[in-house]
């Protein structure tokens, strides 16, 4: 009984010693695997290099935690210096509040709406430009203070001729605007 005793003891023994053995190595294991690879360069690259002054720089923090202002401007993709006049709509201004027509000019004969793109583009009115490219519309309602008003195209299938037009905006959930306003109070 006894020799039952002490061999039962010596592999209880044996087996705690090869657990912690075992998670030992597995530590081991983490340990490596999350450290630096020996692939990496030990010196890191420096922004002022000549090398690395082909993309962007990294901004360096001001004494006061703050970034230093841009010292360079990056221009928007320019216009197109081609603009064919003979697309130009306008509205007369001013509008005022209370107006019940609006006026302006455009390409002869296009067939146009006046929308409130303040309201998401209701439609206000509609009408043809005349054959001397003025334009008179009666509106629904009249015009209320500080709406930005617009001019559409009454026939969407036009609108392929018009899209390099000058001014132009095309606005999300409303469309294109080729020409707006504001209505002064």
């Amino acid at each position: 009984m006894l020799f039952f005793n002490i061999l039962t003891y010596n592999r209880v023994i044996m087996t705690k010693k090869s657990s912690l053995y075992f998670v030992l190595i597995l530590l081991f294991l983490i340990v490596t695997a999350c450290g630096p690879s020996q692939s990496e360069e030990t010196t890191p690259t420096s922004f002022s290099s000549p090398e690395a002054n082909s993309g962007y720089q990294a901004p360096v923090p001001l004494g006061n935690n703050a970034y230093p202002v841009p010292t360079q401007i990056i221009k928007a993709y320019p216009v197109p210096s081609v603009v064919d006049e003979s697309k130009r709509f306008t509205i007369d201004q001013p509008l005022q509040a209370g107006n019940t027509e609006i006026t302006g000019t455009g390409p002869a004969n296009t067939p146009i709406k006046v929308v409130n793109i303040s309201l998401i583009g209701e439609s206000l009115g509609s009408g043809v430009i005349g054959n001397d490219g003025a334009f008179r519309i009666a509106l629904s309602a009249p015009l209320e203070a500080n709406h930005l008003i617009g001019l559409q195209l009454s026939d969407q299938d036009l609108e392929s001729q018009f899209l390099d037009g000058p001014d132009y905006t095309n606005i999300p959930m409303i469309g294109l605007i080729l020409a707006q306003a504001v209505v002064e109070p």
